[in-house]
């Protein structure tokens, strides 16, 4: 029913602004009263508005999710899965620019996020299949004030009555499970590149963040984004449009650093007085090399998503990543007197820990909170080291 509702409103809006500038009105109330605390069954709801409150409820979920990504998130149009991963409008503008000048075709558009940013600086042809979010994309794309022709149509059958060279083909593709382990990408980034080399096109789409670069075609760009420090996207990039085998770009700078990708072995540790985290993205990349130019590192640990250096000096410029200052380190009990002697506001773990038992641990450290400044507890073998964050 809610699914119908949703539709019902979405083509009601889409034709009426009036109807949209009241229903954007709603949205952003429900906005307010989740911020409050409410819950959808504590909403005041009018008994005239029936099923389209549960659907204003989501929405106004959706914006909540968005609003440090888009700057006109109170303007826009998601479903809960476009909230989650639609690219946040900084990447979005990065990428625009790096492709200006095209005619780009956004293939599996959803809800035209990226297809809005590309408009920027290139002409935009927007395919998605599923019709919410072909009308998502539309709604949107008038909140941005830009023109995009949006075609609902599935991607791989579009491109089979397509006829263009030299346009690039785009991709962001929804991400689903087949059964417990296999990841499925529609529509098929495989099946787009094959096109585009049957066609003189050219390409770029986006993979699971995680994905080695081994499996990046190698005469491709595997470009790593990351955004404060943690992986949020991979784009391949096809030979003619790449700039390196390699690369990470950082944000919000952005950092952008490019090369070949290689091995960098770090010397054990002994003493240190500084940790460092080098951004997911770079280390993704392969380009640990470039760390010499911030200072001398050895290894401390280094599990499937964190690297963690010391070094004796504080990094050198602006160091790609994160640098924690060592106060103490010591067994648990030693952690804890030093914790209570500071007061601090919070205590963040910095080590593997399943997420069930985080709270727990970090209530063993710190049972009532403080006015000082946050403390960030690491582990290095046997030991906690605790550390404050440098600016």
């Amino acid at each position: 029913m809610r699914k119908a509702k949703l539709t019902e409103l979405l083509e009601s809006v889409y034709a009426s602004s009036e109807r949209l500038m009241e229903s954007n009105e709603r949205i952003n109330q429900f906005v307010a009263f989740i911020d409050s605390g409410y819950s959808m069954d504590s909403v005041p709801v009018p008994p005239s508005e029936g099923e389209f409150a549960h659907v204003f409820f989501e929405l106004a979920m959706s914006r909540i999710k968005v609003r440090k990504k888009f700057n006109l998130w109170r303007k826009l149009w998601l479903d809960s899965y476009s909230a989650s991963f639609s690219t946040p409008e900084i990447i979005g503008r990065y990428r625009s620019e790096r492709l200006r000048g095209n005619r780009i075709i956004d293939l599996g558009s959803g809800a035209g996020m990226q297809a809005i940013m590309f408009s920027a600086g290139s002409s935009v042809i927007a395919v998605e299949e599923n019709y919410q979010r072909f009308l998502l994309s539309k709604i949107n794309a008038n909140a941005y004030s830009v023109k995009i022709k949006f075609v609902k149509d599935d991607a791989i059958n579009f491109l089979q009555g397509f006829s263009g060279s030299g346009d690039i083909l785009y991709s962001d593709p929804l991400r689903t499970w087949s059964g417990k382990s296999t990841r499925l990408l529609s529509p098929d980034p495989y099946a787009i590149r094959r096109r585009a080399l049957r066609t003189h096109n050219h390409y770029v789409f986006d993979l699971p963040p995680r994905t080695p670069i081994e499996n990046i075609w190698k005469e491709d760009e595997a470009e790593y984004i990351s955004l404060n420090h943690r992986l949020i996207r991979l784009t391949e990039y096809s030979r003619d449009l790449s700039r390196s085998r390699s690369s990470a770009v950082m944000f919000p700078g952005p950092i952008i650093l490019s090369g070949y990708p290689s091995a960098v072995k770090f010397l054990r540790c002994g003493s240190y007085r500084y940790l460092n985290l080098p951004d997911e993205a770079l280390v993704a990349a392969g380009l640990l090399r470039e760390l010499d130019k911030y200072g001398e590192f050895c290894k401390i640990s280094n599990d499937d998503r964190r690297l963690i250096l010391g070094s004796r000096e504080k990094p050198v410029g602006l160091f790609p990543g994160e640098t924690y200052e060592v106060l103490t380190s010591g067994n648990s009990i030693h952690i804890k007197e030093a914790i209570e002697k500071m007061k601090p506001l919070r205590v963040y773990l910095r080590f593997k820990v399943e997420p069930e038992k985080y709270y727990s641990i970090v209530s063993g450290f710190l049972s009532k909170p403080g006015s000082g400044d946050a403390v960030y507890l690491f582990r290095d073998k046997d030991r906690f080291v605790l550390t404050k964050k440098v600016s």
